[in-house]
């Protein structure tokens, strides 16, 4: 229904749209999830929306790429505190919850980049 309903008009800029998406309620539950195929883009544009969250004063963007984590377990939390682990020099012991709630005035976002790729290799495995 989406789709058929205009929500998005053609040429329409794609991250001012996602921006415009974080500030309803609901999607603070629930996530966005843009798919492609290989080489449509989706690390690009996740990377150059990452860096203008960073320009807004009501968010706190955490982009993690997923392909360089080694994932041992299924648990988001983990996943995201060793992806900012590996962004910064030195063995520091990361929480992203409590920096998180340093930002009282803004919003975490959480950037999983490569997350069909993870889709992949785990169905890989199963098979």
């Amino acid at each position: 229904d989406f789709w058929e309903t205009d929500a998005v008009k053609k040429e329409e800029n794609v991250g001012k749209f996602i921006l415009n998406e974080l500030h309803f309620p609901k999607n603070s539950v629930s996530p966005i999830i843009v798919l492609g195929n290989p080489g449509a883009g989706k690390s690009m544009l996740s990377k150059v929306f990452a860096a203008r969250l960073c320009e807004h004063n009501k968010f706190v963007p955490f982009f993690i790429r997923l392909r360089d984590l080694e994932l041992t377990d299924t648990i988001p939390k983990n996943h995201v505190n060793e992806g900012i682990k590996n962004t910064i020099a030195g063995n520091i012991d990361v929480d992203w919850i409590s920096w998180a709630v340093e930002f009282k005035t803004r919003t975490p976002v959480i950037i999983l980049d490569g997350f069909d790729e993870l889709l992949r290799a785990s169905q890989c495995f199963l098979l």
